[in-house]
């Protein structure tokens, strides 16, 4: 009995005295782990079992020591003793060697995860910052190819095309500052057919050509202009920050006919 607990305090004392080393050279208190924390409390109880046995273990050595020194009836049976002791010693080497590797494996591995994570996430925000500036740099050059084509002729067809590019452009401060953009575009071809539609009505009829110069045509005149300066676009777009260079110069040429009283202009409308 009294081998057996000597056994089991050799042993605990000898992997406490190892445990403190291992931890010293990896320097373990510096990595973080990711187990199951009832296996490491399990690990961290019984390696403080160790310890509390090592007071127990000189006591009991040094009193051994004593008794060998001042009793040689006893040295026979204290050196079988010692002699069985070293050999557990030996074995208990090897067993605390395997523990210590397992814990300093575990914290390793944890260590790994955390590190293949960050660069993972390094990654990933990566990704996002390329996409967030490929979106952004796309949704600029949505921006500018819309200014582009209101200095055009734009079909009906092409005009709806780029109102849905606008709607799709994925930054909200962008399209917020610019969404009288989309507005122009909203009024575009009512804009451009009604501008059309009142050159080719005149073209047709004469009606301020043929119209008396002294009481009539000063009147249709301005009729015609009333009809221009109402359009939404007029009153809110024409030759304003936010504009259409294509249908102020539509404006412009009309109102240009109609100042100079020379309808045959407003041929350069229709066609434009």
């Amino acid at each position: 009995m009294r081998k057996a607990l000597l056994y089991s305090i050799l042993i605990f004392a000898v992997a406490g005295v190892l445990s403190a080393q291992e931890k010293n050279e990896f320097n373990l208190d510096s990595i973080k782990i990711s187990i199951s924390m009832r296996i490491w409390n399990e690990m961290e109880s019984e390696k403080n079992d160790y310890i509390d046995s090592i007071r127990v273990l000189n006591d009991t050595l040094s009193s051994y020591r004593l008794r060998f020194a001042g009793n040689s009836s006893e040295k026979d049976e204290l050196t079988d003793i010692i002699d069985s002791l070293s050999l557990r010693v030996g074995e208990l080497h090897e067993k605390l060697e395997k523990m210590t590797n397992e814990s300093v494996r575990l914290k390793q591995d944890s260590l790994n995860m955390q590190k293949a994570f960050i660069t993972e996430r390094e990654k990933l925000d990566a990704m996002l910052q390329e996409a967030e500036f490929k979106s952004g740099r796309a949704d600029t050059i949505v921006i500018k190819m819309i200014n582009t084509y209101l200095t055009i002729k734009c079909t009906d067809e092409k005009i709806i095309e780029l109102r849905k590019d606008f709607l799709n452009i994925q930054n909200d401060t962008l399209k917020h500052d610019y969404e009288d953009l989309y507005k122009i575009l909203s009024l575009y071809s009512e804009t451009r057919q009604k501008i059309i539609a009142l050159a080719e009505e005149e073209l047709k009829k004469k009606t301020i050509t043929t119209a008396d110069p002294v009481m009539d045509q000063v009147y249709f005149i301005n009729i015609y202009m009333d009809n221009l300066e109402n359009l939404k676009y007029y009153t809110e777009y024409y030759n304003k920050d936010w504009t259409s260079p294509y249908l102020n110069k539509m404006l412009d040429i009309s109102f240009g006919a109609l100042k100079d009283k020379d309808m045959s202009r407003l041929k350069e409308v229709v066609v434009m």
